[in-house]
């Protein structure tokens, strides 16, 4: 992730502790630095085995309270991918458009600025966006060509 990322989080993060009156714990930030360090999709268990090679152990509870509450304030986003759960640190770029392969979950990201403009020039009633994350769900070029090779020995 990219520092100006990281830093706003901490920003998003102390703002919301100190408006509602919550402690900075150390698990929080400790829990917010390891999942900014992490470039793509994490699982929880990720998260755990990051806070295990620092020697800062922390229970699952709060692992799962911390993305929770990350979630809530945008610095984390939720993914229901291929039956399981995964997440991803929010980033200050705009705009999130990702090819998500069905069979082995490999994940991609596209620049594409035709679909950015279009959705930015949306004007959705009653709502106020401020950003969008689009999935486009396929079989990436290894798996289809897996997919040919057994199908060519089936048939032979």
């Amino acid at each position: 992730m990219v520092k100006e990322d990281i830093q706003r989080a901490y920003e998003i993060l102390n703002r919301y502790l100190k408006t509602d009156r919550h402690r900075k714990t150390p698990e929080r930030y400790a829990v917010l630095e390891a999942i900014y360090s992490v470039d793509g999709h994490f699982t929880i268990e990720t998260l755990n085995d990051i806070l295990d090679k620092k020697c800062f152990r922390v229970s699952r509870a709060t692992l799962y309270n911390c993305v929770k509450l990350f979630s809530k304030l945008g610095l984390v986003v939720k993914h229901q991918l291929l039956g399981s759960v995964v997440y991803e640190a929010s980033s200050l770029e705009h705009g999130h458009i990702q090819q998500i392969c069905r069979i082995c979950g490999k994940t991609t990201y596209l620049n594409c600025p035709e679909i950015v403009d279009t959705i930015d020039k949306m004007k959705p009633k009653r709502f106020c966006k401020d950003d969008f994350m689009l999935y486009l769900y396929g079989v990436c070029n290894r798996c289809q060509l897996h997919s040919m090779r057994q199908h060519k020995v089936k048939t032979v």
